[in-house]
C-alpha cells in the first residue's frame, strides 16, 4: 500500500513521505513526534540533528508539581519562536500536502478561547494521530518557522496566515489545531512564567558626604553636607565637642551642617537613608579637624558681666588680631546679640589692625529699659585669615539695661544743660563749655556714653605759652577718652555766661555737679549740641550713636540682626 501511495505520488509531480517507523511511533508520545521533524532525503545530516534537538528542548511537558509551582507566579508576555535550521527549511509559501486530510489537521477549525481558571495546573492534552502524522516532514519543518505568543493565559497560533488561539490550559483540546500545538504552548508559557513580570528589586540608596570617612585636617569653617541618590535622609547624627544641628533639604535629599566646628578635633558622623521600597543604608563617618597656626579670640568686652547700664550703652568688643575685610562678616556672623524684648541692632567695624579689632554692637535707637542682653562668641572653628581661626567658644556675656532712661542734653549756645529722666526734665542747670578761638579746645558735639566717673580725678594739662595745669576736680563724669568730663568747676565765674574758660570740659556749679554725679551711671546718655560743632569720634569713648543708622550699616559687613538672625534695615 505504501508502494502504491507513494507511486501516486510521484506521478502527480509530487514527492512521497516515508512512512515513520512504527516502533517509534509506539515507543515516542504523539505530542513529541509532533514537534520533533523528521529528515528529509537529501537533507544534511548536521543540520538535522540540529533540528532535531531545538524542538525537543522546547516541547518538554510539564510534570504536575512544575505546573503547580508555574501557576504561582503572575503571568507574563513573552513571544517565542521556533526556527529550523535554513537548509531543511521549506520555501515561505509551503506546497499543499498530497493528503488532504494533513491540511485539514494542519490549519483546522478555528477554536474559541477559553479563560483560564487561576487555580488550575497547566495541562497538555495529548495530540490526535491526524496531527501526529502531519508532524513530520515538510509540514514539521512549516510549524518550525511559526511564533507562539502566549499572552495573559491563552496562546495564539500563527500558521501560514491563518491565527489560531486556544486557552493555554488545554480547554480547546477539542480542536486538532490546538491539540497539535499543546506541547508547544505548554513550553511556551513555562517560559513566558519562569520570566515573571514583577519589578526589578529596587537597590539601595547611595550616601555620599563631605568630608569622606577618615578624612584629616578638615576647615572646621565650612559645613559637613550629605548627599542621598535612590532614597531620602531619615536620620542624621554628628556629635564630636558638640552635638551639631542642621538643615535638611525640602526633598529630604541633602543635609547641611548649621554651625562651624571646632579646631583639632574628632567628629563622627552617622546617616541613615531610605528608599521608596523601604530598603535602608546607614553610613558611619569619622574625621578630624585642623590644628590651625594662627589663633583669634577674644581681648575685652564692655559693658562688664553682669553689670546695669544706661539705654545709651553699645556693646564694644576688642579682639586679638586684625580680620581682612572677607572674614568681617564671619564674624559678625558668629557674634550673636540676643535680648529680651527682642532689640534690631548691628555690629559697626570702629578700627581694625595689627593690635587687634574693635567692634561695636548698637541698637537701632537707644536700648528699651529693662533689656536682657545676652552675647554669645560663637568663634571656635570660625575661619578669619587665611590660616587664622578662633580656637574656643566664650562663656555668654549678659548685661542689664537700667529701669530709668536718662539723658543729659547739653546747649553750648544757651550755655544750659537739661537732663530728661524717662522723658521728663527732672533738672536744668547752668554750665561753661570749651574756649572758641582755638579749635583744639572746642567741646566735642554728639551722643557719648558715660563711661565712669571719679570724684576727685586728677587733671593736667601743658598746652604751651604758660598754660600748664596739675588739678584734682570734683565730682567728674567721664564721657570721651580723651578727657572731657562733666564736672565741678568752681574757680570759672563765667558758667552760664560764656564758652572760654575750659579745655573742653563741661563746667558746674559744684551742686549741679555733684547732683548729675550721683545720677548717672556708666551707659547714660550726654549729647552735646552747638552751633561751634566738632563731632566725637565713634572711637574717642563709646561714641557709636552718634552714628545715624544709615552710616552705621555701611560699617557693617553682616548688616542687622535681631537675635542673631539676620533682618532688613
Amino acid at each position: 500500500m505504501a508502494q502504491n501511495e507513494a507511486e501516486r505520488s510521484a506521478q502527480d509531480g509530487e514527492p512521497s513521505e516515508p512512512e515513520p517507523e512504527p516502533q517509534a511511533q509506539a515507543d515516542t508520545p504523539a505530542v513529541e513526534e509532533s514537534a520533533v521533524p523528521q529528515p528529509e532525503p537529501g537533507g544534511d545530516p548536521a543540520a538535522e540533528s540540529e533540528d532535531e534537538e531545538e524542538p525537543a528542548q522546547e516541547n518538554e511537558q510539564e510534570t504536575p508539581a512544575e505546573a503547580e509551582a508555574d501557576e504561582a507566579q503572575p503571568a507574563a508576555v513573552e513571544e517565542t519562536e521556533l526556527e529550523s535550521d535554513p537548509a531543511t527549511a521549506p520555501a515561505a509559501e509551503p506546497e499543499a500536502d498530497s493528503e488532504p486530510e494533513d491540511e485539514a489537521a494542519l490549519t483546522g477549525p478555528e477554536p474559541v478561547a477559553a479563560p483560564a481558571p487561576e487555580s488550575e495546573s497547566l495541562e497538555v492534552p495529548e495530540a490526535p494521530a491526524a496531527y501526529a502524522a502531519a508532524g513530520t516532514g515538510a509540514s514539521a519543518a512549516l510549524m518550525d518557522r511559526r511564533k507562539l505568543l502566549v499572552a495573559g493565559g491563552v496562546g495564539v497560533v500563527v500558521i501560514g496566515g491563518v491565527v489560531a488561539s486556544m486557552a493555554a490550559t488545554g480547554s480547546a483540546s477539542g480542536s486538532p489545531a490546538a491539540a497539535g500545538t499543546g506541547a508547544g504552548a505548554a513550553g511556551a508559557t513555562k517560559a513566558g512564567k519562569g520570566s515573571a513580570s514583577a519589578s526589578p528589586p529596587v537597590p539601595p540608596p547611595t550616601i555620599t558626604t563631605v568630608p569622606v570617612n577618615g578624612s584629616t585636617g578638615v576647615d572646621p569653617s565650612k559645613s559637613v553636607t550629605v548627599r542621598v541618590l535612590g532614597g531620602t535622609i531619615e536620620a542624621v547624627s554628628l556629635s564630636g565637642q558638640q552635638q551639631t544641628s542642621g538643615t535638611l533639604s525640602t526633598d529630604g535629599s541633602s543635609w547641611t551642617s548649621d554651625n562651624v566646628l571646632s579646631v583639632d578635633s574628632g567628629y563622627s558622623l552617622t546617616v541613615v537613608a531610605k528608599n521608596s521600597a523601604g530598603k535602608t543604608a546607614t553610613s558611619n563617618v569619622s574625621f578630624h579637624t585642623l590644628s590651625p597656626s594662627a589663633t583669634f579670640g577674644v581681648a575685652s568686652v564692655v559693658p562688664p558681666r553682669g553689670s546695669t547700664v544706661g539705654v545709651g550703652q553699645p556693646i564694644r568688643v576688642t579682639f586679638s588680631n586684625y580680620v581682612p575685610t572677607e572674614y568681617q562678616a564671619a564674624l559678625e556672623k558668629a557674634c550673636v546679640v540676643t535680648s529680651t524684648p527682642a532689640v534690631k541692632g548691628a555690629w559697626y567695624w570702629v578700627s581694625n589692625g595689627s593690635d587687634g579689632a574693635v567692634v561695636d554692637w548698637r541698637p537701632e535707637t537707644f536700648w528699651p529699659v529693662d533689656t536682657k542682653v545676652s552675647i554669645a562668641f560663637n568663634l571656635n572653628g570660625v575661619r578669619l585669615g587665611s590660616h587664622q581661626f578662633g580656637v574656643k567658644d566664650y562663656a555668654s556675656h549678659d548685661f542689664t539695661v537700667s529701669s530709668r532712661d536718662l539723658r543729659l542734653v547739653v546747649d553750648k549756645d544757651t550755655f544750659k544743660a537739661t537732663c530728661y529722666e524717662n522723658g521728663t526734665v527732672v533738672r536744668t542747670f547752668p554750665i561753661d563749655t570749651g574756649q572758641t578761638t582755638r579749635e583744639t579746645f572746642v567741646t566735642y558735639t554728639g551722643t557719648m556714653a558715660v563711661l565712669g566717673k571719679g570724684n576727685p580725678v586728677e587733671m593736667k594739662g601743658n598746652y604751651g605759652g604758660g598754660d600748664v595745669y596739675d588739678d584734682f576736680v570734683n565730682w567728674a563724669t567721664q564721657i570721651t577718652w580723651s578727657g572731657t568730663y562733666v564736672h565741678a568747676a568752681p574757680w570759672d565765674p563765667e558758667i552760664g555766661s560764656a564758652n572760654d574758660d575750659s579745655h573742653g570740659c563741661i563746667h558746674c556749679r559744684t551742686a549741679d555737679a555733684e547732683w548729675f554725679y550721683n545720677k548717672v551711671i556708666d551707659g547714660d546718655v550726654v549729647t552735646i549740641n552747638g552751633s561751634r560743632s566738632r563731632t566725637v569720634a565713634v572711637d574717642n569713648g563709646i561714641c557709636t550713636f552718634t552714628l545715624d543708622w544709615a552710616t552705621l550699616l555701611k560699617g557693617s559687613a553682616y548688616g542687622p540682626t535681631l537675635n542673631g538672625k539676620p533682618v532688613s534695615a
